[in-house]
């Protein structure tokens, strides 16, 4: 089967070492799903999905900004 008309021949991507803040303001400011995680040699190591930040929160604070971890209950 061929999936080449599923595929992004251009996908975005980050560096290994991004920050999470960075990271969740390119999901939310350019709606993405997922994006790819590259090491320096620009070789794949994995995929952060929008699933994986759902359990943070972005906290913005007059000039301070970062992510906080959402505490899940069970009911």
């Amino acid at each position: 089967m061929d999936l080449t008309p599923f595929m992004n021949p251009a996908p975005y991507n980050v560096y290994d070492n991004t920050s999470l803040p960075r990271i969740f303001k390119l999901f939310r400011g350019l709606g993405l799903r997922h994006l790819v995680v590259i090491d320096k040699h620009n070789e794949v190591i994995g995929i952060v999905t929008r699933k994986d930040l759902a359990r943070y929160r972005y906290v913005h604070h007059k000039w301070r900004f970062g992510l906080e971890e959402l505490q899940m209950t069970l009911h």
